[in-house]
């Protein structure tokens, strides 16, 4: 049995093509579906002026500041700045600001800050009425937040860890989104990695995390000593996809809220810094969940999957060159387990600099 840390790939990182600002995958994606399609691969959909600008930065950490802006149909824009003369306790700065949804529907919740990547930890959050809805982690100046937006009032908070010598500008953009075409599993493709058959370690051999989601989530690695992720040697360049075929299988929990936990280690190409995964099994008698984490951090989940499609889906930024553990776990909501299911992931560049304006 491999160790389950320090794990290293020996892989062949795609070819990757640099985009556009806010762009997405290239046109030769193996998935067949036309890039430009993909909601963060439009040229078009970045509203860089007019921006909302941030006016109340020293009061804006204890209350939202009101932007008067509606999100409706078509694009809503903020821009900020992380600032570094008023940190409060174990934040650099935190700002948030209120914004009105006037016609719910599914939308992409962008953050776009080239200067972050010095910061110890930025996060992106999703606030309504009853509290926090989403986050997204801020990796390398981007973060993505793909969700529904109910009509009702929401709150956009930045948190801001680390130390800076200057002001770190953002943007913060809010477009339209159609989940349905993000890393879509088309027919019955066969797999470029199959899960290895664990069914004697009784099907305990991949599991790595324990993951939590009520109260709230909380995840950790396993009891186990034993388990380790899947050695897959698959990368995800820029415009390319990837698929697993594995199996959740119908074994008792090991504690938390899942019973089968298999997890696969993938390492991203040297140009791709989001991820879309997608998982989809056959029938409604199994839920399964998709979690990312990177290598050796089984302590913090790169975002939430979210039901926006058949199956589940779960965006998130990421660094180039990283290796990653991708997790699938058979939640003890599921009526019937086993279910074998096809895991798509999707790679992406989004170049942050061209078009940034504040």
């Amino acid at each position: 049995m491999p160790p389950r840390r320090n794990l290293a790939l020996t892989v062949g990182i795609g070819v990757v093509v640099a985009l556009a600002a806010c762009g997405g995958a290239s046109d030769d994606s193996p998935s067949g579906v036309d890039a430009a399609a993909v909601q963060d691969s439009n040229r078009g959909d970045a509203v860089n002026d007019p921006c909302y600008r941030e006016l109340h930065d020293p009061r804006n950490g204890t209350s939202a500041e009101p932007t008067g802006l509606a999100r409706g149909v078509g694009p809503v824009a903020i821009c900020g700045a992380i600032e570094i003369d008023h940190p409060g306790g174990r934040f650099l700065d935190v700002d948030q600001y209120e914004i009105a949804v006037t016609l719910g529907g599914n939308a992409v919740v962008r953050l776009v800050a080239p200067g972050a990547s010095a910061l110890t930890r930025v996060d992106l959050i999703v606030n309504n009425a009853s509290g926090r809805i989403a986050t997204g982690r801020v990796v390398g100046g981007l973060g993505v937040i793909v969700l529904p937006l109910a009509a009702g009032s929401h709150t956009l908070v930045v948190e801001a860890q680390g130390s800076a010598s200057a002001a770190v500008p953002y943007q913060i953009e809010i477009v339209d989104d159609d989940p349905a075409l993000r890393c879509p599993i088309a027919g019955d493709p066969r797999g470029d990695y199959h899960e290895a058959d664990e069914r004697a370690a009784g099907n305990r051999a991949n599991d790595v995390v324990s993951v939590r989601t009520e109260p709230a989530l909380l995840t950790s690695l396993t009891a186990l000593s034993t388990d380790a992720p899947e050695l897959t040697k698959l990368a995800v360049s820029s415009g390319g996809r990837q698929l697993i075929d594995g199996v959740s299988a119908d074994v008792a929990t090991a504690g938390d809220d899942y019973h089968d936990r298999d997890t696969f280690a993938v390492y991203t190409g040297q140009g791709t810094n989001l991820l879309e995964l997608r998982a989809r099994w056959p029938g409604t008698s199994a839920d399964l969940d998709l979690f990312v984490f990177e290598a050796d951090h089984a302590d913090d989940p790169m975002g939430r999957p979210v039901q926006l499609v058949t199956g589940e889906l779960l965006v998130t930024a990421v660094k180039p060159r990283t290796l990653y553990w991708i997790w699938v776990g058979g939640s003890t909501r599921s009526a019937q387990l086993p279910a074998a299911y096809t895991l798509a992931i999707c790679g992406h560049e989004l170049a942050l600099g061209a078009g940034f304006s504040h």
